[in-house]
């Protein structure tokens, strides 16, 4: 099982994590962080990130990295 973690902040600071809540889908992650921050983020590759993982508003100035987690049972 997947989870998702997102890392935000703006360009001029340090990225951090910020959310304390963990995701089953990229989709409700996106729409957690459209809701929460009043704007949407769209997919930013660079040299920076891992591919498909960075989301900017380059308006705003705003970004997050997406950090999947796998899960693994104990049991």
């Amino acid at each position: 099982m997947k989870l998702y973690i997102v890392k935000e902040g703006n360009y001029k600071s340090n990225w951090k994590v910020k959310e304390s809540l963990a995701f089953k889908t990229r989709k409700a992650l996106h729409d957690y962080m459209g809701k929460k921050l009043g704007f949407k983020c769209v997919r930013s590759d660079d040299a920076y990130s891992v591919k498909g993982n960075r989301f900017v508003n380059t308006a705003n100035h705003y970004g997050y990295d997406i950090i999947p987690l796998e899960l693994y049972s104990s049991e």
